[in-house]
């Protein structure tokens, strides 16, 4: 009986210190999303945490790289939407996260893929450079029961530590702790079309030479993220979602210099090929009414709040109420407003119940 009792005091100390563990080290983690490592983390952290907390409402969901948070003003659906474009997200990690959120979101009703001119030829675990991974990483933290791309354990493994390790040795949250940080705000001031024209110039020449690098390790590249991409149209449609693919407007210089390296052409020619190979829609506004108005834009490749409005605008007005799929909770509502507006003896008969009054 000693024994016994002696196993099961140890047994209960066992407990107690995993737990009091457990609530030391989640405690950690919150103070440490209290100040992230930099202002590109903040911005990424509070996407992923506002897609979570509104996942059982959403009912258009966006997904892809900075490219669609700087595209798509959530103010402007008549749906409920959420945004989730995360800086340098790729193919492979779109495809993640659709296969973590979509199970969670009893109302979508429509997904928006963003395909940009290097799409089909990138994938982060490939670059040399570690931020890259940052926004794969932050995801992996995120999500209780998150799902891995094949073969990354690893970035996993480092994404459920995070915020624990992090990059910068934790001197934002002393910083934050002893005088606070204030985050630098997303208004962006005039661009001219000669502001755009040097910032292309920089941009399209960084892009394109991670994206070499990127191709020369894996010579199937671009067939990997095809055929990512359409799994992820795939895992939408068998739950009933449509699926709409969206390459966004860039300014003009940025798309000349793109198209020079003959990266739209590319792009053009297998998202058309996905579209069709899946019935989708594919909208591109790469170039034309947007690209040439240095107003709208906050650099090369993102336009700013008032492009953001007037390009969800144009898309929701012209392309999004088409063909759209009915929210299952708008379907759900119809069929509950419907049946609370029948009387007590029509209720019963649909319930199969006799009517016995009188």
């Amino acid at each position: 009986m000693n024994d016994i009792g002696t196993g099961i005091r140890f047994f209960l100390r066992g407990v107690v210190f995993v737990a009091l563990a457990f609530a030391f080290l989640t405690a950690l983690e919150s103070l440490s999303k209290r100040y992230p490592p930099t202002d590109s983390q903040h911005r990424n952290l509070s996407r992923i945490q506002t897609v979570y907390e509104h996942a059982d409402s959403i009912e258009v969901l966006v997904l892809g790289n900075s490219h669609a948070s700087y595209s798509f003003d959530p103010d402007e659906f008549p749906w409920k939407a959420g945004i989730l474009g995360l800086a340098d997200n790729d193919i492979f990690e779109v495809e993640t996260q659709a296969r973590a959120l979509a199970p969670s979101m009893p109302c979508l009703r429509q997904v928006i893929l963003t395909v940009s001119y290097t799409s089909f030829h990138w994938d982060n675990a490939l670059g040399e450079e570690e931020r890259l991974l940052h926004s794969r990483r932050m995801f992996y933290a995120e999500g209780l029961l998150t799902p891995w791309i094949s073969g990354d354990f690893r970035n996993y493994v480092q994404g459920k530590t995070y915020w624990l390790a992090r990059s910068d040795h934790w001197r934002n949250v002393v910083i934050g702790l002893t005088r606070g940080i204030e985050w630098p705000t997303q208004n962006s001031p005039t661009q001219t079309h000669e502001d755009l024209r040097e910032h292309a110039e920089i941009r399209v020449d960084r892009y394109l030479g991670r994206s070499r690098l990127m191709m020369a390790q894996d010579a199937d590249l671009s067939q990997a993220t095809y055929e990512s991409l359409n799994r992820t149209i795939a895992l939408l449609q068998d739950r009933g979602v449509d699926v709409v693919l969206v390459t966004p407007p860039y300014y003009t210089s940025y798309s000349e210099r793109m198209e020079a390296a003959g990266k739209p052409a590319k792009m053009r020619a297998l998202t058309r090929s996905l579209a069709d190979e899946n019935g989708v829609r594919w909208i591109d506004k790469s170039v034309g009414i947007f690209s040439s108005s240095p107003e709208l834009f906050r650099d090369s490749d993102h336009l700013n709040a008032r492009g953001r409005e007037k390009f969800t605008r144009w898309l929701v007005d012209r392309h999004l109420d088409q063909g759209t799929v009915t929210s299952p909770c708008a379907a759900s509502e119809a069929a509950l407003s419907r049946d609370l507006t029948l009387d007590d003896t029509q209720r019963r008969a649909r319930v199969g119940l006799r009517d016995t009054s009188g």
